[in-house]
């Protein structure tokens, strides 16, 4: 029986999914990873995997990799041709300028000049043709340039489609000394107005050489260069839970704050955990209880609150807050320098 849980999950979408999903680059399946992405059973996977095998000029590969069966669509060495209607161009265009302050500038002119290309052709197939104006802009804090960065973005991604192992000369703070290790990428991550890279870092033999994934921010990579050796497809595969808060520094955890009734209404209305419980107080307050993966983010967000915020639980976190807070006050008693 499918386990649905999206509505805008049909048969046909899922079966539209499955197809760009097994043509997509030189990444192969497995029908267990296929049915979670879907979010639908193996025997749901297997039956859209005769309706593609049977769709013309589509030749469907299948072979065994370390012990499971892997499916993957054969490139075709002929272009095709795609299709876009003017409302896909127009989704197109929302989505480049939500994230416009993350893309290096040389690719946001190659976004520009293929929105332009689509819709030259659009017109020229006598639709009807308004001005595509830009609807949507994005207000950051400290906003990062990553136009230095743009050849690290094409390295990363090269790398992702090979399973190729990188050396990285990375320096996480500006007083500290470049560190040199070696990785296998796995997702390009944004999060707080910057982009990162979520890797294993494996030892020379390339085995995992920390417990699970690490996020590194892609404007501190100072040096990033292929390498010959290839990483296993498991760990291309592997993935952490990203439905809790913060980055996965910590064992997941709950934590229980309070929140003055001056900013109830901006917390109520956000996701910060999947598993999040929200209670509201007579005075207006709310208290929200969630899950979360990393004590110095759960730490610095209640903080970002000032006085409209108090860390309930866990208690030895509300004592690492009180310590914080109490350096913070001190920074203040003295005269200004």
């Amino acid at each position: 029986m499918e386990r649905s849980r999206n509505p805008y999950l049909t048969p046909g979408l899922r079966l539209l999914n499955c197809y760009i999903l097994l043509c997509s680059g030189n990444r192969a399946y497995t029908l267990g990873r296929l049915a979670e992405i879907l979010q639908c059973s193996r025997q749901t996977v297997l039956r859209m995997m005769g309706q593609i095998a049977l769709l013309p000029g589509v030749e469907l590969e299948s072979w065994i990799d370390h012990g499971e069966r892997r499916y993957q669509v054969k490139p075709q060495q002929r272009m095709r041709v795609v299709s876009l209607d003017i409302e896909s161009i127009r989704h197109l265009l929302l989505c480049r300028d939500i994230v416009r302050h993350l893309l290096p500038a040389p690719l946001q002119e190659e976004i520009r000049h293929t929105i332009g290309a689509a819709t030259v052709l659009l017109a020229e197939r006598g639709e009807d043709m308004q001005p595509l104006n830009s609807y949507a802009e994005v207000q950051t804090k400290g906003a990062i340039d990553y136009t230095p960065f743009q050849r690290h973005l094409d390295t990363i991604q090269t790398a992702m489609q090979r399973r190729q192992v990188c050396q990285v000369g990375y320096r996480s703070k500006i007083q500290e000394p470049e560190k040199i290790f070696r990785i296998a990428p796995l997702k390009i991550v944004a999060f707080r107005e910057a982009l990162y890279v979520k890797c294993w870092v494996l030892d020379k033999k390339g085995r995992p050489d920390h417990p699970k994934p690490i996020n590194l921010a892609i404007h501190r990579i100072r040096v990033l260069k292929p390498l010959p050796q290839t990483f296993s497809p498991d760990l291309a595969t592997s993935d952490t839970d990203s439905s809790f808060f913060g980055f996965q520094f910590n064992e997941p955890f709950q934590v229980k704050a309070v929140f003055s009734p001056e900013v109830a209404t901006y917390v109520s209305e956000r996701t910060w955990s999947r598993d999040q419980r929200i209670r509201r107080r007579k005075d207006g307050s709310i208290v929200l209880t969630f899950t979360t993966t990393s004590r110095p983010e759960t730490i610095s967000w209640i903080m970002s609150f000032g006085p409209e915020a108090e860390l309930l639980e866990p208690k030895n976190l509300r004592d690492e807050l009180r310590t914080a807070l109490k350096r913070a006050a001190g920074r203040y008693q003295n005269t200004g320098r």
